[in-house]
């Protein structure tokens, strides 16, 4: 009997931990990696003779559309992103996701995209979403944001307004979600006055709760927003910033601006994405 289901022989490696590539063996048994080294003598069920070519561990797409777009529905293998070398997608990005889907909006935002006639919505939850996900056997990882859009379309302003957004994030972290997602560029965030704002990120940083930010102008003007969301996003346990275009002349913008530890917080934040297994679903 073979000792490994599958060795990658002969390739150059690039582990992820961020160490020079090197010519190693990959052993795998039953879906697991089992050892790195020198493999040529083990026997496995498939060898790979990867002789010339680049290993290493599958990319994590950040900011993925594959849910509101519905092609997790219409293309559940996810080829596309597979042949690109994509093995986890993590969805709800930009404030928008298929969860908890109590809210007009929502069906709204979607119709965008997708034939909304065509289209079973089966599901209210996050953890109903990820339930229905998990029988489609997708061809990838999959894990999803609470898009905080998509949680305010579900209440009308009232004085409880923020105390209902909270309990929607609350019960959507508890069901699977990886964090919340927000978007001040659109018009249902603008709902929330500073305060507001700040205590949502209060909130989700004593339960240490990541949190995803597209801002509200991405192109000459990002650096004045940037600049005026800071004080909201800084009460964040831990937060990174998506749709980032680019570079801007920082003597134009009109601000005294740290470019260079700006870049390393906003990109560093993204390679350090904290995947907290034992917190949240993961499909």
């Amino acid at each position: 009997m073979a000792k490994y289901s599958v060795i990658i022989k002969n390739g150059t490696v690039f582990d992820g931990t961020g160490k020079k590539p090197e010519r190693i063996d990959i052993g795998v048994k039953d879906d697991e990696i089992k050892r790195l080294g020198d493999l040529q003598k083990e026997t496995a069920d498939t060898v790979i003779d990867a002789s010339g070519k680049y290993v290493s561990p599958g990319f994590v797409d950040m900011t993925n559309h594959s849910d509101t777009h519905w092609s997790l529905f219409s293309q559940p293998n996810q080829e596309s992103m597979i042949t690109q070398g994509v093995t986890t997608a993590i969805g709800g990005s930009c404030g928008l996701s298929l969860a908890p889907f109590t809210g007009s909006f929502s069906k709204k935002e979607i119709g965008r995209w997708v034939d909304m006639s065509q289209v079973n919505i089966s599901w209210q939850t996050m953890g109903e979403f990820l339930d229905v996900l998990e029988r489609r056997a997708l061809g990838l990882n999959f894990g999803s944001f609470a898009g905080l859009d998509t949680i305010i379309s579900s209440f009308k302003s009232d004085d409880d307004f923020s105390k209902k957004i909270k309990f929607l994030m609350e019960s959507s972290l508890k069901d699977g979600a990886i964090g919340v997602s927000f978007n001040f560029g659109v018009s249902l965030q603008k709902k929330l006055n500073k305060d507001e704002i700040i205590g949502l990120f209060n909130f989700l940083s004593k339960a240490k709760v990541v949190s995803k930010i597209h801002l509200e102008n991405e192109g000459k003007d990002v650096l004045p927003v940037k600049h005026s969301k800071k004080d909201r996003s800084q009460n964040a346990y831990f937060t990174f910033k998506s749709h980032r275009k680019g570079r801007v002349d920082i003597s134009k913008a009109g601000l005294r601006y740290d470019k260079k530890s700006e870049r390393r917080r906003t990109f560093h934040n993204l390679r350090f994405f904290p995947l907290h297994k034992d917190r949240f679903k993961f499909i």
